[in-house]
């Protein structure tokens, strides 16, 4: 933008000239002369104007991408903290129904051995236990992932 504004200045330079002849006897043998140029465009038709606006208004443009991007990049950060957060709980929730799963195994096991339930109870009471296992295994794989996510959105990873 300020590169754009720069034209409206003048080009100013400065200049000294020495000549020394001897072929013409009727001139003068040392001539010397100084001055100054300067070149400016006095019609230019808006061109320079036209420049100094379009260089604002990229400068808008850069300045309100930069500002989507930034939302952007909240919204994505808020998101994965959302996401880790829900891994949190479900971690602890499979870990909650892994602590219900051993105590239900645990007491149907000892009604088993006292004669009260069959052994299809068991097996279920096992199955279930395998299946809050698998649970506390998915919930950990998600939770680390979301962490991963955060990780890199923020740039620490």
């Amino acid at each position: 933008m300020s590169a754009a504004r720069a034209e409206f200045i003048p080009e100013v330079g400065a200049f000294a000239q020495y000549i020394h002849q001897d072929g013409a006897p009727f001139v003068s043998p040392n001539n010397g002369a100084v001055g100054l140029h300067m070149t400016w465009t006095a019609f230019e038709f808006g061109k320079r104007r036209g420049q100094v606006s379009e260089r604002m208004a990229e400068a808008a443009q850069a300045e309100e991408n930069l500002a989507h991007l930034r939302r952007r990049v909240q919204v994505d950060v808020e998101k994965a903290l959302r996401k880790l957060d829900r891994a949190e709980t479900a971690l602890d929730s499979a870990r909650e129904q892994m602590t219900s799963a051993t105590e239900t195994r645990r007491v149907t096991a000892d009604q088993v051995e006292a004669g009260l339930a069959n052994q299809s109870a068991l097996l279920d009471a096992e199955a279930a236990l395998s299946g809050a296992q698998a649970e506390i295994l998915q919930a950990e794989y998600d939770r680390s992932v979301a962490a991963a996510d955060l990780a890199r959105l923020t740039g620490t990873l």
